[in-house]
């Protein structure tokens, strides 16, 4: 491809160069805002996944004050996020798409379709994102609404057994010695001059840098993970906390640009990110009960505390030949000794699976008994 031709390409793939609405090129794909649409649904709707909303964020960054409100006959831009590896000679054409090899999968493909009502978790149709807490906070059972304040009004509900919130939400255990998949870290773009430095905090919506790792190379819309370490177990490696999912918005110099889609604590300067899990809610499914001979094994938690209560998340480690899903319910009992099972004492719901590991989180409680070495049986399953 020519110098021209790739320039050329520019001005007809990429709508977030252009934020008027006037004069658009040809092709450019816009959507009309109807009431109570936001652009969380709208990135659900075209981009394949709710959390690349700050794509259509940026791209109509003009006519968007608040990314929480756009109103009803607005006319926006929406971007494409693929995006395929830039040969060399179209590495100027590269910089300025801001679309290099993906790391960690390409976007998701298309959008989804609303699961039926049947299914029992909700994930509203919204920006705003729930806060981290209220995420965590679980009714009776596995499959307990999870509900964040006052949802009406935020347009259609699409429900899910697991949302995409509690994977990206959940920490995970970093085996010692190993460098927790991280493709780099985050930095401050305005070099210093608007005060910013290492800890400070970016806010949703907001712009970041990304420094990354030596040979990663990322893509335009590739979602990543930011993350802290917690406290460290000697024996069985470091708990490692998300605070942020971001999204990859171009490429600069040295480095990526990002914008925050949600937070789940403080999202800092320096923070190391990785690749977001690469997981996509299926619709119409959910946990049904098995008769099944699959166990796991309670190997730490994600707080050191002495009592596990609704919504603590766990670690656990699964035979080598287990078959596992996000969504998988597991009962925890009572040791006793000999090879059968004693009273039960929680249920747990797998959030996130790495290796022959995992993390659940707790979603009923029948006893106090829950600790580090627990046996697990497999009682229900996703289909």
């Amino acid at each position: 491809m020519s110098r021209s031709t790739a320039i050329t390409l520019l001005f007809v793939i990429l709508p977030s160069f252009a934020h008027g609405q006037e004069g658009l090129p040809r092709g450019v794909r816009t959507h009309e805002v109807r009431e109570g649409e936001t652009l969380w649904g709208l990135a659900d709707r075209y981009l394949g996944n709710p959390y690349r909303w700050p794509l259509i964020y940026e791209a109509n960054h003009d006519d968007i004050p608040d990314p929480d409100e756009i109103e009803p006959g607005q006319t926006l831009i929406i971007p494409g996020v693929r995006g395929e590896a830039a040969p060399d000679e179209d590495a100027q054409a590269a910089q300025v798409q801001g679309v290099m090899v993906v790391g960690g999968g390409p976007p998701e493909a298309g959008p989804e379709t609303p699961v039926p009502s049947g299914a029992r978790v909700s994930e509203p149709d919204r920006t705003s994102f729930y806060p981290e807490k209220a995420l965590r906070t679980l009714g009776q059972g596995a499959h307990a609404r999870v509900v964040a304040g006052d949802l009406s009004g935020m347009g259609e509900t699409k429900r899910f057994a697991v949302p995409r919130g509690l994977v990206y939400s959940a920490e995970w255990l970093a085996k010692p010695g190993v460098d927790s998949e991280s493709v780099g870290s985050l930095r401050d773009l305005s070099g210093g001059r608007t005060g910013t430095g290492p800890g400070a905090t970016i806010r949703r919506g907001e712009e970041i840098g990304i420094v990354p790792g030596e040979g990663i190379r990322l893509q335009r819309g590739s979602l990543l993970q930011s993350f802290q370490p917690g406290w460290r177990d000697r024996r069985l490696g470091a708990v490692q906390e998300p605070t942020g999912v971001l999204v990859v918005t171009g490429r600069v110099e040295d480095g990526y640009t990002a914008r925050v889609s949600t937070e789940f604590g403080r999202v800092r300067i320096g923070q190391r990110v990785r690749m977001a899990p690469d997981y996509a809610p299926e619709a119409g499914k959910a946990p049904v009960p098995v008769r099944s001979n699959g166990s796991a094994v309670v190997v730490g938690f994600a707080e050191n505390r002495p009592l596990q209560g609704l919504g603590a998340r766990v670690f656990l480690e699964f035979g080598p030949e287990e078959r596992i899903a996000i969504g998988d319910v597991f009962r925890a009992h009572v040791e006793v000794p000999g090879p059968r099972f004693g009273m039960e004492v929680a249920r747990l719901q797998v959030v996130s699976l790495y290796g022959a590991r995992g993390t659940a989180r707790v979603v009923g409680v029948s006893g106090s008994g829950l600790k580090k070495g627990n046996r697990l049986r497999l009682i229900e399953q996703m289909r």
